[in-house]
């Protein structure tokens, strides 16, 4: 009994293989079939088509021209009526599809050369307007290009809407693409694409390039129109930077609009460690400083003396590093004073001798920094005593007519650069107000004991 119901089974399953071996090829119809009440050409680019779907089983149809390889991204957003509008893409006169689904982003990859047909109907009587769009990730069609270093303001007019651009990058490269709302919005919706159409990655964030060529960017909003700023730039090697120079006075600089970022280099050899500070002096700017090395990423060895204010770095390759400067938002605006230091071997200080001490000296710009050197033996002590023009010992003083404040620090280095407790000597204003604040100071050994690097007394008025 057993064995016959085996034989049956053989059978069945034999009957089906041969069946399905000799299946009918995909049915074949004329694009004038009643699956398609409409068609309409359309082509790779950022432009949209609209249209109407106005009764029950009605099916509109978009033919375009694609080739075998093309990643195209197909758009449709309904814009009134019922959202569950169905998406299908077709070789042209075959009815079964590629790929398809309900109204958003589809995207499919192509498998010949030839014409495609883009299906739109509702599942049942619905009714609704829309508008459809098509685009290659591939070398994709009508975009603008974007260089580095540029910030440019664009719009997207409708929900769904998508802004193209393309940029030339060579392997190896770091790119940094940002993207904001005009009103401070944040946006997440762009995406670079390898010249073979693949994703590289997302925004916000930075993408190492590895493979050279044209490189397509792809932004689009789901939720509303929107009019935005973006901003590429090339973090190894980067675009439109201004040269630093060690010591010296601080540069004033100006971030005045959204999403700007100020870009500086400065050439260190390795091993070097470089002071960086910004200070704002003027508008709503909360500065964030970031220093990149030659192959345009992080410096590792840093120590954020001051969020947003100051930074100490270590080198670790020589060459040409870069420092960036701009809102810790992104969207507010502002001037700030930029000074620049290698520490170890430090540009522009003033010789000290010991116990000879140094009168008349201001610190008259915000930012600014005062540097001075002076010999030292292993094991040696030494007191730095400091006055301002009132012979007030250094600390943190508030004048009570005018409400400034003042911290007046003292730092020592070694000579090789490195954070010695206490550190390098310095003198340097903390907040956005200058005026005269000491009048002398003096260096002398301690006879072996131990150094008081900075005590604060108080106005006598306070």
């Amino acid at each position: 009994m057993n064995s016959k119901l085996l034989l049956v089974l053989v059978m069945l399953i034999f009957a089906f293989l041969v069946s399905a071996s000799h299946a009918e090829p995909p049915r074949v119809v004329p694009l004038s079939a009643p699956n398609c009440s409409s068609t309409t050409e359309i082509a790779y680019g950022p432009s949209p088509v609209s249209g109407e779907i106005g009764a029950s089983s009605e099916t509109d149809c978009f033919t375009f021209s694609g080739a075998a390889g093309d990643k195209v991204i197909i758009t449709v957003n309904v814009t009134s009526g019922d959202p569950s509008l169905l998406v299908e893409l077709h070789h042209a006169g075959v009815e079964d599809y590629l790929c398809g689904q309900f109204s958003g982003i589809l995207r499919c990859e192509l498998d010949t050369t030839a014409p495609y047909v883009i299906r739109l109907a509702y599942p049942g009587d619905q009714t609704g307007t829309y508008w459809v769009q098509v685009q290659r990730q591939n070398n994709p069609v009508g975009c603008s290009v974007l260089n580095f270093g540029e910030l440019i303001s664009a719009s997207i007019g409708e929900v769904g809407e998508q802004d193209c651009y393309t940029t030339p990058a060579e392997v190896g490269d770091v790119l940094r693409l940002r993207a904001m709302g005009i009103n401070g919005e944040p946006v997440y919706s762009g995406e670079i694409f390898r010249p073979d159409g693949s994703s590289l990655c997302y925004i916000p964030g930075e993408c190492t390039i590895d493979a050279a060529g044209s490189y397509g960017i792809i932004f689009s909003w789901d939720s509303m129109p929107m009019d935005y700023r973006v901003h590429l730039q090339r973090l190894n090697n980067p675009t439109g930077c201004t040269a630093l120079s060690f010591g010296g006075n601080p540069t004033s600089h100006t971030i005045e609009e959204a999403l700007e970022e100020d870009c500086f280099t400065y050439s260190a050899s390795a091993g070097d460690w470089i002071q960086v500070r910004a200070l704002k002096t003027s508008g709503d700017l909360y500065t964030e400083i970031e220093l990149l090395g030659v192959d345009g990423k992080d410096l590792l060895n840093c120590a954020d003396v001051a969020p947003g204010v100051e930074f100490n770095c270590q080198t670790p390759v020589g060459g040409q590093h870069t420092v960036m400067i701009k809102d810790w938002w992104s969207h507010y605006t502002g001037g700030y004073n930029l000074y620049i230091q290698r520490m170890n071997n430090p540009i522009g200080c003033t010789p000290i001798t010991l116990g000879t001490p140094i009168t008349g000296r201001t610190i008259d710009t915000v930012n600014q920094v005062d540097c001075y050197t002076f010999p030292a033996t292993a094991g040696q002590s030494v007191r730095v005593m400091t006055y301002d023009a009132n012979w007030r010992r250094a600390g943190r003083h508030r004048d009570v007519s005018s409400g400034w404040h003042l911290r007046r620090t003292v730092f020592f280095r070694r000579s090789a650069g490195s954070a010695l407790h206490p550190r390098r000597i310095r003198y340097a204003h903390h907040y956005a107000h200058t005026r005269e604040q000491w009048r002398t100071h003096r260096i002398q050994p301690l006879c072996g004991r131990r150094m008081v690097s900075r005590r604060t007394h108080k106005h006598p008025d306070q």
